[in-house]
């Protein structure tokens, strides 16, 4: 199973955490959240892929949580394990509960939750302070892959060139895979989306 970046954004010393996208590490997702004193979690996800979700429903069982996700998404929830099964994969996505991003909740005020679809059709990335969570709308070094079902590449790249002065007004940007990198970096690296840009 192709792994994926979980993230965790919380205030220094607060028992609340939000978790972005946790993948298939839940042990280790849940360990750190442990010794960082974390009790009660809100799982935000930027679209539900497979390799984003697997670890949902287990986090939901070992914390207080509250689990959103666009709508326009759970199609995948559908088709996650028939995808795992068609690539060999043994381990399966358990099914979990979801709630639509709401429009005025206190708790998650902190995020913006901007729509991002073409990578799949519900895709969002989440803007907190100086970071913005960007899920698979953006790699590292290419821009798009037309090998997981759900692709859009025409809405896709309108997505990225209304976007990206979004993406690129944050100091950090995390990607769903590889880590997380700067706005400047990433054009230095990734020359598919310098030309999509026209950089």
């Amino acid at each position: 199973m192709a792994d994926s970046n979980t993230f965790l954004i919380s205030a220094e010393g607060s028992s609340y955490g939000m978790v972005v996208d946790p993948g298939s590490e839940v042990r280790l997702v849940s360990e750190f959240l442990r010794q960082v004193g974390i009790s009660k979690v809100d799982v935000l996800l930027t679209h539900g892929h497979f390799d984003h979700v697997c670890g949902v429903a287990e986090i939901s069982r070992l914390f207080s949580t509250r689990v959103f996700m666009n709508p326009d998404d759970e199609i995948h929830l559908k088709r996650n394990n028939f995808y795992l099964r068609a690539l060999g994969e043994k381990r399966l996505v358990d099914t979990f509960e979801y709630l639509p991003f709401p429009t005025n909740d206190e708790i998650l005020k902190s995020v913006q939750v901007i729509s991002a679809p073409g990578h799949t059709k519900g895709g969002v990335l989440f803007s907190v302070a100086e970071c913005v969570f960007v899920g698979d709308l953006i790699m590292r070094r290419k821009v798009f892959s037309a090998t997981v079902p759900g692709h859009n590449k025409e809405q896709w790249a309108l997505t990225v060139r209304d976007i990206w002065p979004i993406i690129s007004a944050h100091k950090h940007v995390f990607l769903g895979h590889g880590g997380f990198t700067a706005p400047d970096e990433l054009l230095i690296e990734n020359s598919e989306l310098r030309l999509l840009l026209g950089l």
